[in-house]
């Protein structure tokens, strides 16, 4: 009974201080002077955010407003979560693009990006649906009254209104109930901001996921593997219920 026991209370010792050690290389400090300092140097460095139902083990590299080695692990359940990486290949970017307006930054040691290169925004990723891109069409064409026109394009569903053509660029695909997809681009036009993007909305129904996401307006093309990026990066840094 006694060996049992101690066996009992050594395997709880050994689980314990291997949960506890993901945390020892960069435990939660806090600094009352307020002091900088500095981030993860590690960017393969798994940092664990849960959100909802959800956990997550995201290399550090991906994360954006990357928080200091000192408070990474402080706040491991957040209401959302935010990540960059590039297209084609997912990769992370080596900067934070949280304040980085260029999609296609410069990076030491590779070649200056292609047009089908680009870094990708996940501004929010969240467990909640404040309007599916299905109901956006629907208030879309809602409030444009009829006075539209529809076409295909890239695979998407361009709304063009008859009337005052640069207040809205539309784009929706509502053809997959469990991932749908709404962008609003920065409308043409030869008085149209630098860095022209698409913004909107990413659902996946079976994760309960909304994504808002941020790319540039010439990689709209390549919507598709937008959206399948980030499914695979969310399924591969997901963790299982323990």
């Amino acid at each position: 009974m006694c060996l049992n026991i101690y066996l009992y209370i050594l395997a709880f010792l050994l689980a314990f201080t291997s949960v506890a050690g993901a945390d020892d290389q960069y435990p939660c400090q806090s600094d009352p002077a307020g002091r900088w300092a500095p981030g993860v140097q590690d960017h393969n460095y798994l940092v664990r955010r849960t959100i909802g139902p959800h956990s997550f083990d995201i290399p550090y590299g991906y994360l954006m407003i990357r928080p200091s080695a000192n408070r990474v692990n402080c706040y491991s359940k957040r209401s959302s979560i935010s990540f960059a990486f590039w297209i084609p290949d997912l990769r992370p970017p080596l900067s934070d693009m949280w304040s980085q307006p260029n999609f296609r930054v410069q990076e030491p040691g590779r070649s200056k990006p292609s047009t089908d290169e680009f870094v990708v925004s996940v501004l929010t990723a969240s467990p909640n649906n404040p309007g599916a891109p299905t109901t956006m069409f629907r208030n879309t064409i809602g409030f444009l009254a009829g006075s539209y026109q529809i076409r295909f394009e890239n695979g998407l569903l361009h709304v063009i209104p008859s009337e005052n053509l640069r207040a809205f660029e539309g784009y929706f695909d509502l053809s997959n109930n469990n991932n749908q997809v709404a962008l609003d681009c920065t409308p043409s036009g030869e008085d149209s901001p630098p860095n022209p993007s698409c913004k909107g909305t990413i659902y996946f129904h079976d994760l309960g996921l909304t994504l808002v996401v941020l790319f540039p307006k010439d990689g709209l093309p390549y919507w598709k593997a937008i959206r399948d990026g980030t499914s695979t990066l969310l399924d591969q840094w997901s963790v299982a219920p323990q």
